[in-house]
């Protein structure tokens, strides 16, 4: 009988032990899991402050850093270039060559590694800038791979700027850009627009931004196609609308620019060679017109009646119409040619007449 109440008393101490030890192996797992999920999150906001291609060579310290990595929600594809012409037979500019090549085997390695994620992480911000864009020769193939491999990732804020030899905008945007769902902000510099009105429509159901600088348009067609909803008007998502600079692959010049819209906030127009320049916008609430085009005929400003901020500067408008205009401008600039026809709801007026009924002071 003792013997048989010593037995259980070890097993019960046995037990106790072992559930003692499991409970302190555990308790060592979970320190370990924290500790792990710890160092991750100061590893990923390190690599958030740091320019893509150097969070690129930072991942190759340690295979740890490389599943970090893939949680980054900016991807930021900067080639730093500087944009000296380049002459034959240079140590120098086959350096920089040399140099090209390099950012566009680690940039296409680094994309093709994030592809195998099957996490998929979601990309919030991509941007791609070169200023010798085609250096290698036709580089579209790999841009367009690079860009797909964000779309499928449902970036919201896209930023491209391509710039190639002679300053011309020699990438043409893919058409399945034209149809994301997710993106909310669209920057494009020195590329090329070219809307298929055979492919699919154009749909950009949450785009809210858009800044266009030195964009060439195929057509005329392609401009309306990008900015407007199947009526005419402008896309009733976007709010902030920047051109600066744009022009039509043929003739150098928009012929119009012409604006319907009831969500707009903000709108410019900069140094586009356009004859006329037309903005309805109930909304709106800033607006700046620049321009120095010869050809500039005509700018129509038709119920803008909650405008707060007004930049209008061409020197050689030749008449500006402007009705139903808001009343409370906190601060403007009218700078247009003496000679220049201002009509104000229909009648006509000089420059100071208009600047005072709508409260602002002489620029």
């Amino acid at each position: 009988m003792a013997y048989s109440t010593k037995r259980k008393s070890q097993r019960s101490n046995t037990m106790a032990s072992n559930k003692k030890r499991k409970l302190e192996n555990q308790t060592d797992s979970k320190e370990t899991n924290e500790e792990r999920q710890l160092e991750e999150d100061i590893v990923g906001e390190i690599l958030r402050l740091l320019p893509t291609k150097s969070s690129v060579l930072m991942s190759f310290l340690s295979k740890q850093w490389q599943s970090v990595w893939f949680a980054l929600p900016a991807i930021d594809l900067d080639f730093d270039e500087k944009g000296e012409p380049l002459h034959e037979n240079n140590d120098d500019d086959n350096h920089v060559v040399r140099q090209h090549a390099k950012f566009i085997n680690m940039f296409s390695w680094f994309v093709g590694f994030r592809e195998k994620d099957k996490q998929q992480q979601l990309v919030e911000k991509f941007r791609i800038r070169m200023v010798r864009y085609s250096l290698l020769g036709d580089e579209a193939t790999v841009v367009d791979k690079w860009l797909r491999f964000g779309l499928e990732r449902s970036i919201k804020e896209l930023d491209i700027s391509l710039l190639g030899g002679g300053g011309k905008a020699g990438y043409t945007l893919p058409q399945t850009l034209f149809t994301s769902k997710s993106l909310t902000t669209l920057k494009l510099e020195h590329v090329t627009v070219n809307i298929d009105r055979h492919s699919l429509p154009v749909s950009l159901p949450s785009l809210k931004t858009v800044t266009l600088k030195t964009v060439r348009f195929n057509g005329y067609s392609s401009f309306r196609g990008l900015l407007s909803s199947s009526d005419g008007d402008l896309s009733p998502s976007i709010e902030n609308l920047s051109i600066v600079s744009c022009s039509d692959v043929g003739t150098d010049m928009f012929w119009n620019i012409s604006i319907n819209s009831s969500t707009l906030k903000s709108l410019e127009v900069i140094d586009c060679d356009c004859r006329t320049v037309s903005a309805s916008a109930g909304n709106l609430e800033s607006i700046t017109i620049v321009s120095d085009y010869a050809d500039f005929k005509l700018l129509n400003l038709y119920g803008c009646s909650k405008v707060n901020y007004m930049d209008i500067r061409a020197r050689r408008l030749g008449t500006f119409n402007v009705a139903e205009f808001s009343q409370s401008v906190k601060e403007a600039t009218l700078d247009v040619p003496n000679r220049c026809t201002c009509l104000y709801d229909c009648k006509l007026h000089d420059q100071r007449y208009i600047l005072s009924r709508i409260s602002a002071k002489v620029a």
